[in-house]
């Protein structure tokens, strides 16, 4: 056969089989990232690009097949655009993916971080982190006790441990720069009326979307940092930003959370916005950096202990796909070896039993944003075999208790995200909702817990007793 082509059918028929593998390689790449999956799922716009990318990984198979078969010249000149478009498009989606995944922020406010680590007085030790000044050191006093201790750069970051913090201190933190800080560590009292710990709970920030309500962030950011309001530590559930991929917003991020971060200490964990595309990168280098210490789980999920208040922190983004067996085989461990004595509370971002607005319309495996069957399969049945006091979530953005099975389950998704559209779905475990923008005070005592539903300016909401559960075996 003749024909005057720059390529010959065997070389262009090479390039095709090339592309139809680049085009699937960069497709299963992006899927293979921490979220995706969930992404493809639940966001309809978003699976509109990976369709895109599928298709160009068919479409230039089966050029490949045209191709072994008989093609006439004329025919070869419809190909080389198609074959052409195939390849740009995932390469550009490669390209753009892989600039965007590499965290590059040379600087960031001093964050104090709770670690999974428990020091000799019973409470979890602490990790300051600050990025891009390097301060070799930094100066803590209880106002008795002074202490320089030094610091570790690792990647970019310095941690400084503060380990052996004892009960009921004010702790007061500074480095040579002038940058400084202050904590209180709980009671930790056995007094049957006296306070154990008091902890903030709130998800669902999405501060770079222009519909979130950073005012209301602020406030309540400020609320829990106010001395007078005495908190001794705070977990924030997911979804301070909506693309976890953006340098930018995680600036932004960490910015936010500089209202705090010197003050309560913070636990984040990682929420389906933060996963988006390869997010998981910077939320380990930000928020778990390399050198905090991971004695109880990993930077994922882990077990953190305030005497005997017990509190897990799962890795649950959209639901339960996450639950490997690994991490499965890690709860029932920690909950085994639990006194049926102690508090045991679950944390997690994506929510078990919620109120929620029906999105079967635009969910690939038609389910609700509402009771997450998969969590209610999967874990829930173990956090009833053990009696867990509650659960704490966010995703959906408002408020929400609920109680099954004498489980508590607590929704914290009103952290200044847009406050979802009208419910048009109740659970049955639904006690109280509120779409208001909020966080969560719990006060755990030594036979009571007092969870409270505060507005954005610390107003009272409504309240919730919850008692410890009886033998746990």
């Amino acid at each position: 056969m003749h024909f005057s082509l720059k390529l010959p059918i065997r070389r262009l028929l090479l390039c095709s089989v090339c592309i139809a593998i680049i085009a699937s390689g960069v497709l299963l790449w992006l899927l293979s990232l921490e979220g995706t999956i969930g992404l493809f799922i639940w966001d309809a716009d978003s699976r509109n690009h990976f369709y895109l990318l599928g298709g160009c990984a068919v479409l230039s198979w089966i050029i490949s097949l045209l191709l072994t078969g008989i093609v006439t010249p004329r025919a070869l000149w419809f190909f080389y655009p198609l074959l052409l478009l195939c390849l740009a498009l995932p390469v550009s989606y490669a390209i753009f993916v892989m600039a965007k995944i590499v965290p590059q922020l040379k600087e960031a406010p001093a964050v104090l971080f709770i670690t999974d680590s428990q020091g000799e007085y019973s409470l979890p030790n602490l990790a300051l982190s600050v990025r891009g000044s390097s301060p070799r050191a930094v100066h803590l006093t209880d106002g008795v006790n002074n202490a320089t201790i030094a610091g570790e750069l690792t990647e970019g970051t310095v941690i400084f441990p503060l380990r052996g913090l004892k009960p009921s201190t004010r702790y007061r933190w500074h480095f040579d720069d002038g940058t400084a800080g202050t904590f209180l560590t709980p009671a930790l009292s056995e007094g049957k009326t006296t306070l154990i710990c008091r902890f903030a709970v709130a998800s669902d920030i999405h501060g770079s979307e222009d519909r979130s309500n950073k005012t209301a962030t602020e406030k309540i950011l400020r609320y829990i940092a106010d001395e007078a309001s005495v908190f001794n530590y705070f977990f924030f559930l997911g979804n301070a930003q909506h693309r976890g991929m953006e340098n930018e917003q995680w600036q932004e991020t960490l910015s936010t959370f500089s209202l705090i971060s010197a003050t309560v200490p913070l636990r984040p964990i990682m929420g389906n916005q933060e996963a988006l595309i390869g997010g998981k990168r910077h939320y380990l280098t930000y928020c778990y950096p390399p050198g905090m210490e991971t004695q109880r789980g990993s930077r994922l999920y882990y077990r953190i202990d305030i005497g005997n208040v017990r509190i897990l922190m799962l890795h649950l983004l959209w639901d339960s796909r996450d639950f490997d067996a690994q991490q499965k085989a890690w709860l029932l461990r920690q909950l085994e070896n639990i006194s049926p004595d102690d508090w045991i509370f679950v944390l997690f971002h994506a929510p078990a039993y919620a109120s929620g607005t029906n999105a079967k319309e635009y969910s690939a495996e038609g389910d609700s944003a509402g009771d997450n069957q998969k969590i209610i399969r999967d874990i829930v049945p173990i956090l009833e075999r053990f009696k867990v006091n509650a659960v704490f979530t966010g995703q959906n953005n408002f408020l929400e208790a609920l109680q099954s099975n004498g489980i508590h389950y607590f929704l914290a998704g009103g952290m200044g995200g847009m406050i979802d559209r009208e419910l048009n779905y109740t659970s049955e475990a639904s006690l109280w909702q509120m779409r208001e923008h909020g966080f969560i005070d719990v006060a755990v005592y030594p036979s009571v817990a007092e969870v409270v539903f505060r507005s954005a300016t610390g107003e009272k909401l409504s309240s919730f007793v919850i008692k410890k559960r009886g033998d746990r075996s």
